[in-house]
């Protein structure tokens, strides 16, 4: 059994390999965690005698059980217990083929991410820095520079790398870490971003592939680097100050709204390929209404922090301009 415990949010314990940060590994919880994946035999498996069946995979239990059953040779079968209460555990179990041949990842991270939400929390896509008074989300549509800027905060303006691709995000505007290997696109500037010679030249073939048409799949995979070693002090936790939304064109930097720097910020993050509802969520949303709407839930939670903080657009065709803008920008102590 692995435990996890993400800050003050949210604790995990598993049988399984879930995608959480090695960094919030716990040797063990002082309480029942919130959140459970255990793998084996599914004693007490009842799935004929829950009353509703939900297309050919689902049935349900009005107990609040969504059973998962593929009708194969192979003893695919899961199911979830309890989600989006945070005040009962949430119990996800597996047999080992299903642990072995399931979509894990994409079930682990929409359980993930109705807990969240049951907290005042979300994932966004974005990238943070911090300071001992406070940090930066920095966020924006894909390959507008949001890996680049956020290793060069790093580099020139005294941040403490947080991230570049996926943050937490809480309703009162504290962010969490959530991952350092960051996405190295075509459009990143490597810089001394450590790698080997062999990735360095793959990412060196994508971009000369980028102008090509219909080489489009080659170039749009992004390249999973660990930064840790360049990284010094690793912070999970900060509070926002500010939030900086990175765009083309020519106007320079401007204030926005909050209501449009949360609309902004749901966009983007409801466009990323890595934070897709599995559709074993939105089963039990469409039976539970206590799950249901987590994307208007997701935006809710956003627009909550946004209000808490000033939000900025840099506008800009020269990505290079960003990082020195958010050094010059970012509120003084």
């Amino acid at each position: 059994m692995t435990n996890y415990r993400i800050n003050d949010l949210l604790s995990i314990a598993t049988d399984t390999n879930v995608p959480v940060p090695e960094y919030y590994e716990v040797p063990q919880l002082e309480e029942h965690p919130d959140v459970r994946f255990v793998v084996g035999d599914l004693d007490g498996w009842d799935a004929e005698a829950a009353p509703r069946r939900i297309g050919s995979r689902y049935r349900w239990d009005p107990d609040g059980t969504l059973y998962l059953e593929w009708n194969l040779p192979l003893d695919l079968r899961a199911s979830i217990t309890g989600l989006g209460d945070a005040d009962s555990q949430t119990v996800v179990k597996m047999t080992e083929q299903y642990e072995k041949r399931g979509d894990i990842g994409s079930l682990f991270t929409s359980v993930l991410a109705v807990e969240l939400l049951a907290r005042d929390a979300t994932l966004v896509h974005g990238g943070c820095g911090s300071r001992p008074d406070g940090g930066a989300l920095i966020t924006g549509w894909d390959d507008m520079g949001k890996t680049s800027t956020c290793l060069s905060v790093h580099d020139r303006g005294g941040f403490s790398f947080m991230g570049d691709d996926a943050v937490l995000l809480t309703a009162d505007g504290q962010a969490h870490a959530w991952d350092y290997a960051v996405g190295i696109s075509p459009y990143t500037s490597m810089g001394n971003i450590p790698m080997s010679r062999k990735k360095r030249l793959r990412i060196v073939a994508k971009r000369l592939a980028k102008g090509v048409p219909g080489l489009g799949v080659l170039h749009s995979a992004r390249e999973k680097v660990d930064v840790t070693g360049i990284i010094g002090d690793r912070r999970t936790t900060c509070p926002l100050e500010t939030v900086y939304f990175l765009e083309g064109g020519e106007a320079g930097p401007r204030e926005i709204s909050a209501t449009e720097a949360g609309r902004r910020l749901a966009e983007t993050t409801t466009a990323d390929k890595e934070m897709v509802t599995h559709d074993a969520i939105e089963t039990y949303a469409y039976l539970d209404p206590t799950v249901s709407g987590v994307t208007a839930a997701r935006r809710e939670v956003m627009e909550a922090a946004m209000s808490e903080l000033e939000t900025v657009e840099l506008c800009s065709e020269d990505k290079d301009v960003y990082p020195d803008w958010i050094v010059e920008t970012y509120p003084e102590p």
